[in-house]
């Protein structure tokens, strides 16, 4: 099988028309020639590659920050772990001090256990309105008790020191009369905390005609909002504004 080869065949009146042009035009037909085929090559190929090179080469100081960046940021990785894990067990010790909406009532059972563990006598014990203040309620707690001296102020103490926030203020006490009931005085050898009871056991040392104090005070625990608690308070505002 045979191939055909392509041939272009040039009219010989060309040459002779060349051939008869001066030297100078000889030349620029010569230049023509080589410039034509020069500039193609240029603007079609050469030129857009050129521009993305020049692109590339612009973009690598950007991207080799960016790598010293990364390798930075992963040096620290492991502090940054660290930190989220204290941040976690910080996260988590506040939750046990301002418990959810749904915890309150254990707590206030908590505190009216303390009082009867000290064997007060309540009057009255009255949650009230909560009070809203940014991320956080606060829950105040009316409360009213009689008892001896020192089996209120160890209530106080043992309140003080729970697991949740709570705060006693607006302390009041008075109205001291002496009882005729026999109340028992238990010391505590770790806290040296004075209790009493009415209850009397073998082993406590019991006296008759002790003074009895009525105290009015507020307890106030505290609870985080919840985010759509937090949500409806930012709309709540923005009305307000309006």
């Amino acid at each position: 099988m045979r191939t055909q080869q392509l041939t272009i065949k040039i009219p010989p009146t060309v040459f002779e028309f060349v051939y008869q042009l001066e030297t100078w035009q000889k030349l620029a037909i010569f230049a023509i020639s080589w410039l034509i085929p020069i500039l193609l090559f240029w603007f079609l190929f050469l030129g857009p590659k050129i521009d993305q090179l020049n692109n590339l080469n612009n973009q690598i100081p950007r991207l080799e920050t960016q790598v010293n960046i990364l390798e930075a940021k992963a040096k620290q990785l492991p502090l940054i772990k660290e930190e989220l894990n204290l941040m976690q067990e910080i996260l988590k010790r506040a939750l046990q001090l301002l418990p959810t909406k749904k915890d309150i009532p254990s707590v206030l059972t908590q505190i009216s256990t303390l009082g009867n563990e000290c064997h007060l006598e309540f009057i009255s014990f009255q949650p009230k309105k909560e009070q809203i203040k940014g991320f956080y309620a606060a829950i105040p707690v009316s409360i009213v008790v009689q008892g001896p001296f020192h089996n209120t102020l160890t209530f106080f103490d043992k309140v003080t020191r729970m697991a949740r926030i709570v705060h006693i203020k607006s302390v009041d006490m008075g109205g001291a009369k002496q009882s005729k009931a026999i109340w028992s005085q238990t010391v505590n050898n770790k806290t040296n905390n004075t209790t009493s009871n009415k209850n009397i056991n073998s082993n406590e040392q019991t006296s008759t005609g002790n003074w009895i104090i009525k105290t009015t005070c507020q307890a106030i625990t505290y609870r985080f909002l919840t985010k759509s608690e937090i949500e409806q308070q930012k709309k709540n505002k923005h009305h307000r504004k309006r």
